[in-house]
């Protein structure tokens, strides 16, 4: 049932297609950036639920010195 509302509304559903909700993912983006970066190297991540991956692509977009590994149990 979750899958198939997530495949209609997409990022409605977490509020995402707003500039608000936009701000949001940048704002947690970069505060999860700056924790990352204060661990020592190497740095690897699972990011556990990540849903469409739009989170997961904000932070990456920051080039953060780290690897990353995301999954979701859902297939959207």
């Amino acid at each position: 049932a979750f899958d198939r509302l997530v495949g209609r509304t997409g990022a409605v559903w977490w509020g995402h297609s707003t500039p608000a909700g936009q701000e949001r993912l940048r704002r947690r983006a970069r505060l999860l950036a700056r924790r990352i970066e204060a661990l020592p190297a190497p740095r690897r991540c699972l990011e556990l639920g990540c849903g469409t991956g739009a989170f997961t692509e904000h932070v990456l977009a920051l080039g953060l010195a780290a690897e990353w590994d995301a999954i979701d149990i859902s297939a959207n």
